[in-house]
């Protein structure tokens, strides 16, 4: 099982969220898992794991189901888009970033 970087998380997360049509900045500046992402209406700073709002979205875009299992987050996208099962500690977001991060590619 291959572990990914936050920052690796978050690019596969905007790529699902439709977002790798516009530039972003993945050297320099950036760091932890904040990508930097200038949309025609401004720049924005994509970071689901630590966004609430962000991971909400991605949330609502996978119908993600989420449960709680004592000190262990259990989320599981829509077998529609890719069956994804995936547990994580305390972190929420992280649970739900990990489990999009690993869904396959969106169909165009």
């Amino acid at each position: 099982m291959t572990v990914l970087s936050d920052l690796e998380i978050t690019k596969r997360c905007a790529i699902k969220m439709g977002y790798d049509q516009y530039a972003w900045q993945t050297s320099g500046i950036v760091t932890g898992s904040d990508l930097p992402i200038c949309l025609p209406t401004g720049r924005i700073s994509y970071d689901p794991l630590n966004d609430d709002g962000q991971a909400m979205a991605l949330v609502k875009k996978f119908e993600i189901t989420l449960a709680a299992g004592g000190l262990c987050w259990h989320v599981a996208s829509n077998p529609r888009h890719g069956e994804i099962t995936q547990a994580s500690g305390g972190d929420l977001n992280r649970a739900i970033c990990e489990c999009c991060a690993k869904l396959p590619p969106l169909e165009k």
